[in-house]
């Protein structure tokens, strides 16, 4: 799949960025959503 090492790497780290910006945006989204409707969730 990968002609050397170092485009496995980068394949790697951009599949880990993009791991970690979808994660980060749903705890923002769901930080948010906590902050504004605190009392329709609990």
């Amino acid at each position: 799949m990968f002609s050397n090492n170092t485009e496995k790497i980068l394949f790697v780290r951009t599949q880990n960025l993009y791991i970690d910006r979808k994660k980060y945006k749903s705890n923002y989204l769901w930080g948010k959503l906590r902050s504004t409707n605190t009392q329709k969730y609990i």
